[in-house]
């Protein structure tokens, strides 16, 4: 681990799949985060803000995240990830991720390990 890498553990969020409800309006049909995916997005969100120990990344980065084992597809965890790492401080902007590496570890349980770290 360098000085300036990142390193965290979060909770696995739930599949972006399931985060989102439509719902009917007058004009039509809008989308409504649910309420697991509001909690997890909040819970996240401190986890970060605690876990980063004051290190923000501002320049291209890249993340490594590595997922317990669990149901459904990889890329379907990964935005809610980033976007907590957004929402908690440790990245200034997600769309300066310029690699990323996701593996899924199927003798692990539990959470996810995210490695932040700015690309030299």
């Amino acid at each position: 681990m360098t000085d300036d890498e990142i390193t965290l553990i979060l909770p696995l969020p739930p599949s972006i799949n399931k985060a989102w409800v439509p719902i009917r309006t007058r004009t039509g049909a809008k989308l409504i985060k649910r309420a697991a995916s509001k909690t997890w997005a909040n819970a996240a969100r401190w986890e970060v803000s605690v876990q980063r120990n004051h290190k923000q990344i501002d320049v291209p980065f890249e993340a490594i995240i590595e997922l317990p084992k669990m149901r459904g597809d990889v890329d379907n965890r990964i935005k809610q990830l980033l976007d907590a790492c957004q929402a908690g401080g440790a990245i200034t902007n997600d769309r300066l991720c310029q690699r990323l590496v996701v593996e899924r570890d199927a003798d692990r349980e539990g959470n996810a390990y995210l490695t932040l770290r700015p690309i030299k």
